[in-house]
């Protein structure tokens, strides 16, 4: 560009602005003509804001003047704070509003006119802040924001709620540097501008764009004559003159008459070199023109090479990158897009960013350092490593490239594969312990029939040798013959039940009988013992299988006798309870206690501290254990959904406290009302499947009368169960597993998906081979569900409505 086309164009665009000065009001007051008021922020520079004066000015005010210019229509520019702006605008104090974006909640208030610019809305933070590389990370922050701005929108939509607003930029970003707040969200162009106009630019950075907004005008809601005009003003505005406005606030500054003479000097002297130049690459031409075409040839292979090394990169499957590295820092050159699944932001984003803008410190401080070992030494690296609780695996190299060594690596996600291989352990160990169990289990039910018989024999003949005898030695070995029978039909029951895997068949009872019933059984055991009962009013009855909890009481009270067989005053303390929607049941003794070491090994199958392991002399002499009493106390009572804990101290005694849950005959008022309030189906036509009387009573009494008002039949077997459904249509089927006779509830399920595909099937069951099995079913068939007895009434109701919302 000559000097002359220089001189032009600062003379043009300084005769624009002195002969459209804009005031904000008519030419000719005395003459009346058109007119329309706008209103905007007085203080967004460089679109519009107020100078030293309190004069508005910016890009605005002067497109405004030039608008005000073509159309002949008088423009009233008004500049206040925005959120003033918005009130005065939806007040119908004014016709158009400036500078707005465009948001889904602002559209059902106003008609927008096409964008005309488009800018960034980033999120900035103190530099001594890391981490913030997207909005989840923002959680816990408070954000400071102008009061009105469309970004608390955007922050509130994705769950920011602690936000705090501000009436100006310069308000916000004071906050900041007093400490106030650590976080703000302006959009760039203010922000930069106060930044620098601060001189704190260097301490505030940022790494997150929250969102990207374009500046829109805009009219009222169905001012739709006023937002044609608007926009048929600003096309007569070539785009000449609208680059000349911008580039008087954005461009670089208008150059001075005064400067004319230095700029003719420079261009003469620069044209005098360029002379000298051109001669002299006279001489050079022939040869660089022998080598243009080998270069060309080269530059256009290593352009070929480096956008397909660009492109693979970006759209790998696995996280690849490429990064240049110093031992304080390393730097991303290129990263593929799918870093967005890892940290939220994409390879692309990336570039240009160092380790500590996009991890945390101290992982990015290792990351680092990890780097530079393997650029300085040239090893190739490998680790697993964990990120926001998914697993990876990373491999990193060195690569060579003229005078420099880059880094490249790529991480691949191994989360779903390090969960199969544990699944598949898991499955492999519970498998394993299945198949043992089922093999011991074969072995001692077998056993268990054939000593019983033997024991029997044995017990029955000594009773009666007993009752015979008159020789008091004679007598004592054969009362010592008796117990030991008694110890050993103890011994084979235990065991059995830990083999077994049996479900619980459950019915209701208070648990203070049950434990009266035990205490009665066992009363010559517990001769001489002090005896305290602790019940408390109002425990309701317990859903759970008798049998299961007899046998548990019974080895519980066993192991207090047998710990209190050296104290003096042997006490046993048996307390009942309900809370927290829990049955409550503890026995307590003040016999030999337990050592803590031992306190987390007293539940393992085959372990004991009794005979040959009572290495502290705690028990007499002839006690012994089974070793398979407290585990079978363990799993039953977490087969009834509950749980047990021990209180221990060696030498001063044990409390072991069992709570199981209460399940009530029918739903409780708040429980009605939840359901009521979620989303629910009401009378609709069920099957329910079950043998046990005591649940099939509750669910049956649940399933009819309010809130869900079902009609129900009921089935205790397998082929009753089938031939009601060949009778009948049903909405949905409820459906125990473990059934009498020869067909069970999977049984029934086939026979069910051999003619119905769609209909809801909600399995009840705690068998263990069950559960395993289910897993994979549900995989195939959306249409299931299970629930593990014992279940509260809310869930499962709650299960019936899910499914129920799957047809």
């Amino acid at each position: 560009m000559n000097i002359h086309k220089i001189s032009g164009l600062m003379v043009l665009c300084i005769l624009l602005h002195c002969l459209f000065p804009f005031s904000g009001q008519a030419e000719d007051a005395g003459k009346k003509s058109p007119s329309i008021t706008v209103v905007s922020d007085d203080n967004y520079p460089p679109y519009i804001f107020r100078n030293s004066n309190g004069i508005i000015q910016g890009i605005l005010v002067d497109e405004w003047a030039l608008w005000e210019k073509k159309t002949g229509i008088q423009v009233n520019l008004m500049a206040m704070d925005w959120s003033k702006a918005q009130e005065v605008m939806l007040n119908g104090q004014a016709d158009v509003i400036d500078t707005i974006f465009f948001t889904e909640k602002r559209a059902k208030l106003y008609d927008f006119t096409k964008p005309y610019a488009t800018l960034e809305v980033p999120v900035f933070f103190n530099k001594n802040i890391g981490g913030i590389v997207n909005i989840a990370s923002l959680q816990g922050l408070t954000i400071g924001v102008k009061a009105g701005d469309a970004c608390i929108e955007v922050l509130e939509k994705n769950g920011i709620t602690s936000i705090k607003t501000f009436n100006s930029y310069e308000d916000i970003i004071q906050a900041a540097v007093d400490g106030q707040i650590k976080v703000f969200s302006i959009d760039k162009p203010p922000a930069l501008y106060y930044l620098y106009k601060m001189n704190i630019e260097n301490e505030f950075r940022y790494s997150l764009t929250l969102y990207t907004g374009k500046f829109h005008r805009a009219v009222k809601k169905g001012r739709t004559d006023t937002l044609k005009m608007v926009e048929d003003g600003f096309a007569l505005i070539t785009k000449k003159e609208h680059d000349a406005i911008n580039k008087k606030w954005m461009g670089e500054p208008l150059l001075r008459p005064e400067y004319f003479h230095y700029i003719f000097l420079f261009l003469l002297f620069v044209g005098l070199i360029f002379l000298g130049l051109t001669l002299f690459n006279i001489t050079l031409r022939r040869n660089v023109r022998s080598k243009t075409s080998e270069l060309q040839g080269a530059i256009h292979r290593l352009r070929m090479s480096n956008g397909l090394l660009t492109l693979f990169i970006r759209h790998s499957p696995v996280y690849c990158y490429i990064k240049e590295v110093s031992p304080t820092q390393s730097v991303v050159l290129q990263a593929s897009e799918n870093f967005e699944e890892m940290i939220g932001i994409k390879g692309s984003l990336m570039i240009g960013r160092a380790m500590e803008d996009l991890f945390p410190p101290e992982f990015a401080a290792k990351i680092t350092a990890d780097d530079w070992a393997v650029v300085s030494k040239g090893d190739l690296f490998r680790q697993d490593e964990e990120l926001n609780g998914r697993s990876y695996t990373t491999l990193k190299f060195p690569i060579v490239q003229g005078d420099k060594t880059l880094l490249a690596g790529y991480t691949i996600d191994i989360t779903d594969r390090k969960k199969a291989e544990a699944e598949k352990l898991m499955a492999q160990k519970t498998a394993g312990e299945h198949e043992k169990q089922a093999l011991v289990g074969k072995i001692a039910g077998k056993m268990a029939h054939d000593f019983n018989n033997i024991l029997g024999i044995i017990m029955g003949n000594t009773e009666l040798a007993v009752l015979d005898c008159q020789e008091p030695r004679t007598k004592k070995t054969l009362e010592l013959i008796y117990e030991q029978t008694q110890r050993g039909k103890n011994l084979t029951k235990n065991l059995v039940a830990f083999a077994k895997d049996q479900e619980p068949k459950q019915e209701f009872f208070r648990i203070s009988e049950k434990i009266d019933l035990v205490l009665n059984l066992m009363r010559k055991d517990l001769e001489g013992i002090e005896l305290q009962k602790e019940e408390s009013p109002g425990v309701p009855e317990l859903l759970a299988d008798p049998g299961m909890i007899e046998h548990a009481l019974v080895n519980l009270i066993q192991n207090s006798i047998h710990a209190l067989s050296r104290v003096e005053s042997p006490r046993i303390t048996v307390r009942t309870y309900s809370r927290d929607n829990l049955i409550c049941f503890e026995i307590e003794d003040n016999g030999c206690g337990i050592p803590q070491e031992n306190l987390e090994n007293i539940y393992e199958p085959s372990f004991t501290l009794k005979g040959g392991r009572d290495l502290t002399g705690s028990y007499k002499t002839g006690i012994k254990g089974t070793g398979y009493g407290m585990s079978n106390v363990k799993k039953y009572i977490e087969q009834h959904k509950g749980s047990i804990s021990t209180e221990s101290k060696f030498g001063s005694g044990t409390r072991f406290i069992i709570s199981l849950p209460i399940i009530n005959k029918e739903l409780t008022p708040e429980e009605k009302t939840e359901i009521r309030k979620g989303k629910a189906y009401f009378e609709k036509y069920i099957l329910l499947v079950e043998d046990e009387p005591a649940i099939a009573d509750v669910q049956y009494r649940i399933l009819t009368q309010e809130p869900c008002n079902h009609r129900v039949d009921i089935a205790n077997k397998g082929q009753v169960a089938m031939d009601l459904l060949e009778r009948n249509k049903y909405d949905l089927v409820s459906l125990d597993y473990m059934l009498p006779g020869d067909i069970n509830g999977m049984d029934i399920y086939h026979h069910i998906r051999s003619s119905d595909k769609t209909i809801p099937i909600l399995f009840i069951s705690g068998n263990i081979e069950f559960l395993e099995s289910i897993k994979e079913l549900k995989q195939k068939d959306n249409k299931i569900d299970h629930l593990s007895k014992p279940c509260q009434n809310k869930d499962y109701v709650n299960s019936l409505n899910l499914l129920l919302g799957r047809v």
